[in-house]
């Protein structure tokens, strides 16, 4: 019986290593496959193959599509040709970097040399409190998020250096272009509408996700002393949303207000030009795109239709006129004095 228990277990190990060296394998041919389209990134082998598959066919299908989506609506042209260099990819390419799976604190913990207690970190919300930056993604099916912003205001708000590792890469987080990428479950090709009936989502609906996703990538003015003072005053993600004045940085969410259908989660944006806004103009433009095409127009459930119900939920979200002020796309780590202080 001993033996045959350890002959069991040999093969559990086996198994499991083969798992992890297909994994490795899969990362670096998926790496590799999005390198000869121009786009450099660095997969987690933990990250499921069958998500890196969707990941790579939707990068590879944008470099076909991306000019087509560009010229389809004047707002995305702005955006993506006339600050951007001319693509879609170029946008996401110098914003998102490191792709990973959505997972624990622990596994973070892992990756990223973050200390298990922060002197401040109750801004973030906590486990109990679903209106929290961190924990909001985690109370419904997460499509994407990237949180390389929020680990950068960590340690930056706890006077730290903090470096993460992706595979057998090791790299700081010195800004918000850290490009810190988590996948989830939303992240999928086919939703689900009626029991077991399924619609395919089209590549240009998990574009979007990563079009909104990059834009948490951009800060366009820095911190404050004055930011840094309130994150770490408050008690709560409810209390920093309140108070917080650098929401530009990194772009992060508003708790949506009383009345709006996400009433109380950090679902909504009140900034120009944020999240929410990239992600609908690239929907409007995609829709409005494949309404122009056969494939486009096909089907009970349209491609064009899908993307135009992404479009209105992400305009649906916005708090502000997005417009109303100038579009701003760089980003910098700089922290500046407080309000009314002289700079030394």
């Amino acid at each position: 019986m001993r033996t045959r228990t350890l002959a069991l277990l040999a093969l559990t190990s086996s198994a499991l290593a083969l798992v992890a060296c297909n994994n490795e394998e899969a990362a670096k041919l998926t790496e590799a496959r999005l390198s000869e389209v121009g786009v450099h990134v660095k997969i987690d082998p933990t990250l499921a193959p069958p998500m890196m598959e969707l990941l790579a066919n939707d990068f590879i299908t944008l470099t076909r599509t991306q000019d087509q989506i560009a010229r389809a609506d004047s707002r995305a042209r702005e955006i993506f040709s006339t600050h951007e260099g001319g693509t879609v990819l170029k946008y996401l390419n110098t914003r998102l970097r490191y792709f990973m799976p959505a997972a624990s604190d622990e596994f973070l913990l892992q990756r990223c040399t973050l200390p298990r207690e922060l002197r401040y970190s109750d801004f973030l919300g906590g486990e109990e409190e679903p209106s929290g930056m961190l924990t909001a993604a985690a109370k419904s099916e997460m499509g994407a998020a990237n949180i390389g912003a929020a680990v950068w205001l960590l340690a930056v708000v706890n006077d730290l250096q903090v470096s993460c590792r992706i595979g057998d890469t090791e790299f700081p987080v010195d800004g918000t272009r850290a490009g810190l990428m988590m996948f989830g479950p939303g992240y999928k090709a086919a939703e689900k509408i009626i029991g077991p009936l399924k619609i395919k989502l089209p590549p240009e609906y998990r574009q979007a996700i990563l079009v909104h996703e990059a834009r948490h990538s951009d800060c366009p003015s820095g911190l404050t002393e004055d930011d840094i003072a309130v994150a770490r005053a408050s008690r709560n993600g409810s209390e920093f949303d309140r108070n917080y004045a650098g929401r530009q940085c990194g772009h992060l969410h508003k708790l949506c207000p009383a009345g709006h259908s996400l009433e109380g989660i950090a679902a909504c944006d009140d900034v120009v030009y944020g999240a929410y806004y990239m992600g609908a103009v690239f929907s409007a433009a995609a829709a409005s795109y494949l309404g122009d095409t056969d494939d486009g127009r096909s089907g009970i459930i349209s491609k064009a239709s899908i993307m135009s119900a992404s479009a209105a939920d992400s305009f649906g979200r916005l708090l502000v006129d997005a417009e109303n002020g100038k579009l701003e796309l760089g980003s910098t780590s700089e922290v500046r004095p407080a309000h009314g202080s002289r700079e030394r």
